[in-house]
């Protein structure tokens, strides 16, 4: 009853193998576990992985399934950068994944001509801002959800940290999250995914890492994500084994306040749905 599909290795950013990755789900009892190695992208980066490493990528997992297949369901994932005009999920179907997480972590361009990393550090997206938006935090936020849109009509499996633009917002620090321009572009996205039927991720990392020190998307719209019947899932982009219960019990918490009563595992059949309960009795019993 337990699973995560947000996991990254050392192949990208992630701090463990993913031998080492599977040993602790199966230790701490999980069912599925999907791996998400952040894709490449068509410029330098230092933390997507190189095409030169998907070959050696896939084998790892393919490996692990054959090892671990009777204890744990792992699945071939890539996190795919959706990059309005530049990439798009369709460039890794040739990949026969058994699943794609899609995000967003670029947007726009500096006055250099690079893209925009916004989730690097609080300096970074102040550059960015600037240079890519000319300081106008309403021209930023609908850039980054008009991206977070488009990726939803290219209809991934899952759809990563909706809002990770607010990383470094702490204290409204670069832009109002309680105006009306965030909240109506977050209600807009969530409705998005709804009507297009993209499984929404409840991504625990901002919150255990006190980045944004709340889960994306932020608990105040998980009342709304209730009205629209969105699909969710709850992950916690777990960069290393210690990191994958972290704050499952405390959106579990959030979700039942709200009479959410299902979230949804997916398995190489496709997505399924499981009661909120039992998904619960599951991390009690860790």
């Amino acid at each position: 009853m337990l699973f995560n599909f947000h996991t990254h290795t050392n192949y990208c950013d992630g701090e463990a193998t993913a031998e080492e990755m599977v040993t602790q789900a199966i230790t701490d009892k999980f069912s599925v576990l999907g791996f998400s190695t952040h894709s490449p992208v068509p410029f330098a980066s230092d933390w997507n992985t190189p095409v030169s490493e998907l070959p050696k990528y896939f084998t790892d997992i393919a490996e692990a399934q054959k090892k671990h297949g009777s204890e744990i369901e792992i699945l071939l994932g890539l996190e795919v950068d959706y990059i309005s005009g530049e990439q798009n999920l369709s460039d890794f179907d040739k990949y026969k994944l058994d699943y794609m997480l899609g995000g967003v972590h670029y947007v726009g361009h500096l006055a250099n001509g690079q893209n925009w990393e916004l989730d690097w550090n609080p300096t970074h997206f102040a550059k960015g801002l600037k240079e890519a938006f000319g300081n106008n935090e309403n021209k930023m936020l609908r850039a980054f959800f008009n991206s977070v849109n488009e990726l939803i009509e290219q209809k991934p499996d899952i759809l990563a940290h909706l809002d990770l633009i607010k990383k470094f917002n702490n204290g409204n620090r670069f832009f109002d999250e309680n105006g009306q321009v965030f909240e109506s572009l977050v209600i807009e996205t969530l409705a998005l995914a709804a009507e297009k039927e993209v499984i929404v991720e409840i991504n625990t990392r901002g919150w255990y890492k006190g980045n944004s020190n709340r889960f994306y998307p932020d608990q105040r719209f998980f009342k709304k994500a209730k009205e629209l019947k969105v699909p969710l899932t709850i992950s916690s982009d777990a960069h290393h084994p210690s990191e994958f219960k972290k704050g499952l019990k405390e959106v579990s918490e959030l979700l039942v306040q709200q009479n959410i009563n299902e979230i949804y595992c997916l398995t190489k059949k496709g997505p399924v749905k499981v009661p909120l309960s039992k998904y619960i009795a599951a991390l009690q019993a860790i």
